[in-house]
């Protein structure tokens, strides 16, 4: 459950992150892209401490694409730490979005063999 914390943790910057890196009112458009993702991986890391839906945190992966990709492109000739935290925290999204729930845990069958639960 550790992965989910850290999420949890990149969702709140991301919703914070507009007011951090201002951007121009002609910008408005973008100034909303953080926040939502922010708001979409928050909803999947807490969905995904849900036991039957444990699988929730693997669509973090199209948030973090999307992070990514929007981040990459908007670089273009000129670096902007605004797209820089894009890409880095869509990054890390996508690190910790590959960690199973229980990855601290052995796997299933060890932990019935070692209670008992599996005879040989």
């Amino acid at each position: 459950m550790w992965a989910r914390s850290v999420e949890v943790m990149l969702a709140c910057w991301l919703v914070m992150s507009p007011l951090v890196f201002h951007r121009g009112a002609a910008e408005t458009l973008q100034w909303g892209i953080e926040p939502i993702a922010g708001l979409v991986v928050l909803l999947l890391a807490l969905t995904a401490c849900y036991r039957p839906l444990r699988g929730a945190h693997l669509a973090i992966l199209a948030v973090a694409a999307w992070l990514v990709i929007d981040g990459y492109l908007a670089v273009g000739g000129q670096v902007d730490p605004r797209d820089q935290n894009r890409l880095i925290v869509g990054l890390l999204l996508a690190m910790f979005a590959i960690c199973p729930s229980e990855g601290s845990k052995p796997p299933v069958g060890w932990r019935a063999f070692r209670e008992g639960g599996a005879s040989s």
